[in-house]
């Protein structure tokens, strides 16, 4: 519950302490201002796979906050710019899910791409629910297979 996943953090950049690299990053995005007390962290580390090479996207760094306020801090700043620029990148910022719920959201992208395709409004609602608004209704979908025979139906 404590954790964020951040995205195309350039490799190497952090040197030895990437908990401390990522704290002065978030200070410095977020603004520390934003929080309650200073930032802390109680980890981070990058996810456990072969280091990429010079071509390939860099890992994902998981982070782990010590106040819950402060996670949710980050995390509505995120949602709210979607990206920002850091040392030569940009750095991408979401909510951290367990294997199991991100197999269950991944599992409406095939409808998820269409709608977006078909500038129809749409979002996932947690842990793994897609809503959808069409023709001025509100659609709630517990599963891909509904959520794609709504879409089918729909012509869409």
């Amino acid at each position: 519950r404590k954790n964020l996943r951040i995205l195309v953090l350039t490799e190497g950049l952090e040197g030895s302490d990437l908990t401390t690299y990522v704290a002065i990053m978030l200070n410095s995005l977020v603004g520390a201002g934003s929080f309650h007390l200073p930032l802390e962290l109680e980890g981070a580390h990058r996810v456990l796979a072969r280091r990429p090479k010079e071509n390939e996207p860099p890992r994902a760094v998981l982070v782990r906050f010590h106040r819950f306020s402060d996670r949710e801090c980050v995390l509505r700043w995120a949602k709210k710019v979607k990206s920002s620029n850091w040392e030569n990148g940009v750095v991408r910022i979401y909510q951290d899910w367990s294997a199991e719920v991100a197999k269950r959201r991944a599992g409406f992208n095939r409808t998820k791409v269409v709608l977006h395709r078909k500038s129809v409004k749409f979002g996932m609602l947690q842990p793994a629910r897609l809503w959808v608004t069409y023709k001025d209704r509100h659609f709630y979908f517990e599963s891909p297979e509904e959520a794609w025979t709504f879409v089918q139906a729909e012509k869409l």
